[in-house]
C-alpha cells in the first residue's frame, strides 16, 4: 500500500509517476515524501524481514523527483535492510550477558567456599548457575566474533562454514539446552520438596543425569540433521531444524509451569487450613511465588508471543525486551538466590566479622610490640647513660 507524508500540496502539482527498477511510484503531491513497501525480492541475499519495511522517494516542491549528487533520479531503500537492527540486537545481548557474567562468577565463588551451602537446594542453584554462566560465555563470544563479523564481512567465519565454527555452535545450542533441564531440575525438586515434605530425598545422581546427560539427545539429533540436510553458514539459518532443541526447552518450561501452579495450590490451601485470612499472609506467598518465575524460566513464556509482527517499530521492542530478559536471567537469578539470601547474607557478615576481628587483633599486637621495642630502647639508653656516668666517676678518682 502506497502511503504519503508531507507539507501539503502546492498548487495542485505533482511528480509524475515513475519505476525505478524496483518500484512503481505513482503520482505524488509536491512537497512531500512518497513510501512504498520494500519489494521481496530486494532480499536476494538476505532474509526478508518479518514486519513490513518502506522505501521512501521525495518529491521536490518544483514538482520533480528527489535528485542525487550523481545528478540520477534516487529512491530511498536504505530503510529496507534490517542490519542496524540486528547489530543494536546483538549489541543489547551481549551487554546483558556480560552483566550476568560478572554477577555470577562471585555468586558461584560463594556456593562452593562455605560448607554450610553444601544442601541439595544449593546444589540445584550451583549446576543452573553454571549452565547460565557457560551460556552467557558461550553466546558472548560467538555473536561477537562470528555474528557480527558476519555482518561487516562478505568473507566471514560464518560464510566459510569451518568446522570449529560449527561445533562451537553446537556446544553454545547444548549450553543453552541445559539451562532449560536445570531449570526443570529445580521446579521438580521444590515441587517434590513441598508436595511430598517428608519423603526421602535421593542422591543427585538423577538430577546430573537430566541437567547434564538429557541434552545430549537433542542437540546431537540437531547436528546430525544439520550436516545432512543443511550444512551451511554455521548451523546459524533458522529453520524447521530448530524445533528438535525448541521441543524440549518448552516442554521444561510448560510442565514447571505445571509445578509452579500446583505449588501455588499446596501454599492457599495450607494459609486458608491455619484460618489465616490476613492479607500480609498471601501477599508474602504471592512475592514468594514471583522470585520462582525467573528460576523456572517462567518468563520465557510470558515473551514466547509477538504482538507487533507487523510493526516494525514494535518488533524491535520486543526483540530488545526478548533479548535483554534471556540475557539478563543469570544476573537475576544469581541477585535473587545468591545476593539477597538470608544464610548468605548472615555467612559473609560473619566471615567479614571475623576477618576484621583477626585484622584488629593483629593490629592490636603490632602496635603492643611496638611500644614494647621502643620502651626497651628507653630502658637501655637509660642503662647507658648510668655506665657512662659511673666509668666518668671512677676515671676522677
Amino acid at each position: 500500500m502506497m502511503k504519503w507524508v508531507g507539507r501539503g500540496i502546492r498548487n495542485g502539482n505533482v511528480c509524475p509517476r515513475t519505476w525505478d527498477g524496483w518500484n512503481c511510484w505513482p503520482d505524488t503531491p509536491v512537497g512531500t515524501i512518497q513510501e512504498a513497501p520494500c519489494p521481496s525480492y530486494i532480499y536476494f541475499n538476505s532474509d526478508k524481514p518479518q514486519c513490513t519495511r518502506y522505501a521512501t522517494k521525495t518529491c521536490w516542491d518544483n514538482g520533480t523527483w528527489f535528485i542525487n549528487f550523481k545528478g540520477n533520479e534516487y529512491s530511498d531503500y536504505s530503510t529496507c535492510g534490517q542490519g542496524e537492527d540486528i547489530k543494536l540486537l546483538l549489541k543489547t545481548h551481549v551487554i546483558t550477558f556480560g552483566i550476568s557474567i560478572v554477577l555470577l562468577i562471585p555468586a558461584l565463588i560463594i556456593f562452593f567456599y562455605y560448607r554450610q551451602l553444601r544442601v541439595h537446594r544449593i546444589f540445584m542453584h550451583k549446576n543452573l548457575f553454571i549452565a547460565l554462566l557457560l551460556t552467557a560465555v558461550c553466546v558472548t563470544i560467538f555473536e561477537s566474533y562470528f555474528i557480527i563479523d558476519s555482518l561487516n564481512n562478505p568473507n566471514s567465519v560464518l560464510e566459510s562454514n569451518q568446522a570449529g565454527c560449527k561445533l562451537f555452535y553446537t556446544v553454545t545450542k547444548y549450553m543453552r539446552l541445559s539451562t532449560y533441564t536445570w531449570m526443570f531440575c529445580e521446579g521438580f525438586y521444590l515441587h517434590k520438596l513441598i508436595a511430598a515434605a517428608f519423603a526421602e530425598q535421593k542422591g543427585v545422581l538423577i538430577f546430573y543425569a537430566i541437567g547434564w546427560g538429557v541434552p545430549f539427545i537433542p542437540v546431537g539429533i540437531w547436528a546430525i540433521t544439520r550436516q545432512v540436510m543443511a550444512d551451511e553458514l554455521c548451523w546459524t539459518v533458522p529453520g524447521y531444524f530448530e524445533w528438535i532443541i525448541y521441543v524440549p526447552m518448552l516442554a521444561a518450561l510448560l510442565v514447571n509451569f505445571c509445578f509452579l501452579a500446583h505449588i501455588v495450590q499446596i501454599i492457599i490451601t495450607k494459609l486458608r487450613s491455619t484460618n489465616t485470612n490476613e492479607p500480609a499472609q498471601f501477599r508474602r506467598a504471592v512475592r514468594a511465588t514471583m522470585v520462582l518465575i525467573p528460576l523456572f524460566g517462567l518468563h520465557f513464556l510470558f515473551l514466547s508471543y509477538n504482538h507487533g509482527k507487523d510493526d516494525c517499530h514494535m518488533l524491535l521492542i520486543y526483540n530488545l525486551i526478548t533479548y535483554s530478559m534471556d540475557g539478563l536471567q543469570g544476573g537475576l537469578v544469581a541477585l535473587l538466590f545468591c545476593y539477597l539470601n538470608n544464610e548468605v547474607l548472615y555467612l559473609l557478615k560473619r566471615s567479614y566479622n571475623r576477618k576484621k576481628m583477626i585484622h584488629d587483633i593483629a593490629s592490636h599486637m603490632s602496635s603492643r610490640r611496638t611500644r614494647e621495642s621502643r620502651t626497651s630502647v628507653s630502658t637501655n639508653a637509660d642503662s647507658l647513660a648510668n655506665d657512662n656516668a659511673l666509668l666518668r666517676g671512677v676515671r676522677k678518682k
